[in-house]
């Protein structure tokens, strides 16, 4: 496996590593469409509470730590969660 090195180097007048992938900003249409879908997707969640635990998750809090904040059980947490993937899936669908 070659790493960021197969993009060439300084050296060599090649891109720096994965730099060379860097693209635009996105547009402000784009992220004003990202936004919506997200509330879009919050809304579809049946409580306050499953809410919550997804909007944690994202912002990347582990289920132990979840748990600790709604003084329940991992294990809760975890159903919980399972809930939110079954209803956005079906969602999808």
């Amino acid at each position: 496996m070659r790493g960021a090195s197969v993009f060439g180097s300084a050296q060599d007048g090649g891109a720096r590593g994965f730099e060379l992938l860097e693209g635009p900003e996105p547009t402000p249409a784009l992220l004003l469409e990202i936004d919506e879908e997200f509330d879009r997707l919050l809304q579809q969640l049946p409580s306050v509470s499953l809410r919550e635990v997804a909007l944690l998750r994202m912002e990347g809090y582990s289920n132990e730590e979840i748990a600790q904040k709604f003084d329940t059980s991992v294990r809760s947490v975890e159903r919980k969660l399972q809930i939110i993937r079954e209803t956005w899936r079906d969602g999808l669908e």
